[in-house]
């Protein structure tokens, strides 16, 4: 089966809304060890702010995740706030008090050691000081990076009419496009509470005053959320226009690509659903989303009727993701394709359960039986019994490949254990003429026996 991971619970970045503060991570890459997030908050006169909340809330791509539980915590006398097991990520940070608002932040992060922090790649991760917050945000983007233990803050807060003062001037084209930015975010919201007629409405709003996005990869975004609220609707081929639309504005959107794999695949359209997922896979930077991406893109390999093309992304998506029942599906079924019978019964043999390897033995016998290979078919329905003898329709169809091969003493035993298992079955009839005409067709001295 196809995954459609990324969907409306993937929190969507709105270029426009900001940067992240801090390093940037990958949410796959977050690690589970806690770490300590303290600061203190003051006013513009540096005394202590009491009572204030800060909320850190767990996030992707500067975006609140669904389902995420946030971590709270209020200023003591002195100003000071402490969260005590955090993890590293990405979070939005937000402060309220009565009357005022976040003006401006520094952020320290550290190590165990209380050094400061060396990235991966070498970068030094910087302190942010006195770093100005545009007062119209709620919530400002912070990202903890891995290994990170100490994380410390100071928070300042002043009047809301003096941080707006401070502010960069008023400036008619900047206002246009926060206001469609903060229409976009309305839509996110409404795609993730699946409320899909109103998401295409005011996405359309959006896109019709187009030149208020200045940046291509918002009005990707836009025709992203469109193509999916689309999609949602049962409307794949204006969800397809929608989607090529937000990859022709950001070419290296790859979850654009991802999704309308997506909807290639709902319309059969395997061969350009398989090139999209490749677009998706190629582009894709996080190690979570990899297995999901190689599965899909090998599932519609298999749909185009390519399995030598599919099987090194199954055995890939295999090796990341061992227990994955449907990858498993998927490989044995490439494997029954391509001849290589012994690997596909070493991969059932060794990774489903009784009754999983059942259902595949017999989804391959069928398959087998179609093709007119009914000795494999005779083999696997074998199997499928052997395993799961309580699937008494392998019996019905073991008797089919039997007379299909001219076994027909077999063939009338088989169907006599059919209707012994299942006397009341609605094709007990039919079998009965079946077991009928097997022995008036076998000579006198071959005849079924007598009991």
């Amino acid at each position: 089966m196809f995954r459609h991971g990324s969907g409306a619970r993937r929190a969507l970045r709105l270029a426009g809304v900001g940067i992240v503060l801090g390093a940037a991570v990958v949410g796959a890459a977050w690690a589970q060890e806690t770490l300590r997030i303290a600061g203190d908050v003051v006013n513009q006169s540096g005394e202590p702010v009491v009572g204030a909340e800060v909320l850190l809330s767990p996030s992707a791509n500067g975006q609140p995740i669904s389902g995420g539980v946030p971590q709270r915590a209020k200023t003591n006398k002195k100003g000071h706030f402490t969260v005590a097991f955090a993890r590293p990520g990405e979070y939005l940070m937000s402060v309220t008090a009565p009357d005022v608002v976040l003006t401006k932040l520094s952020m320290k992060i550290r190590d165990a050691s209380k050094k400061p922090m060396t990235l991966a790649d070498g970068t030094d991760l910087k302190d942010i000081v006195d770093a100005a917050v545009d007062p119209s945000r709620r919530e400002i983007p912070i990202a903890i990076p891995k290994n990170a233990f100490y994380v410390d803050f100071v928070l300042v807060l002043g009047p809301p009419q003096a941080a707006r003062a401070a502010a960069r001037p008023v400036d008619p084209a900047a206002v246009a496009a926060e206001a469609s930015i903060k229409e976009l975010i309305k839509a996110r919201d409404d795609l993730i509470a699946g409320n899909f007629d109103i998401v295409v409405t005011e996405i359309d709003g959006v896109l019709a005053k187009k030149e208020t996005l200045t940046d291509p990869k918002d009005v990707a975004i836009a025709q992203y959320m469109k193509g999916y609220a689309l999609f949602k609707l049962g409307r794949a081929a204006e969800a397809d226009a929608a989607l090529a639309d937000a990859i022709a504005a950001d070419p290296t959107m790859g979850d654009a690509y991802a999704m309308r794999a997506g909807v290639l695949v709902e319309s059969k359209k395997f061969n350009e659903a398989s090139e999209a997922f490749r677009k998706a896979l190629e582009l894709n930077t996080d190690p979570a989303r990899r297995p999901a991406l190689l599965a899909n893109l090998g599932k519609s390999l298999i749909e185009a009727g390519k399995p030598d093309q599919a099987a090194p992304y199954l055995e890939e998506a295999l090796t990341l993701a061992p227990d994955d029942t449907d990858v498993i599906v998927n490989l044995v079924d490439v494997y029954t394709r391509l001849g290589r019978a012994d690997d596909a019964e070493k991969l059932i043999s060794d990774k489903l359960s009784p009754k999983d390897a059942a259902t595949l033995h017999f989804n391959i016998a069928a398959m087998m039986a179609n093709n007119k290979n009914y000795a494999e078919a005779e083999q696997h329905f074998r199997q499928v019994l052997a395993l799961d003898p309580t699937l008494v329709s392998a019996q019905r169809y073991l008797a089919d490949v039997l007379v299909a091969q001219e076994k027909r003493e077999e063939a009338i035993a088989e169907y006599e254990k059919y209707l012994k298992a299942d006397p009341g079955a609605e094709d007990a009839a039919e079998v009965k003429q079946m077991i009928d005409a097997l022995k008036k067709s076998m000579p006198k001295s071959g005849g079924a026996k007598k009991k």
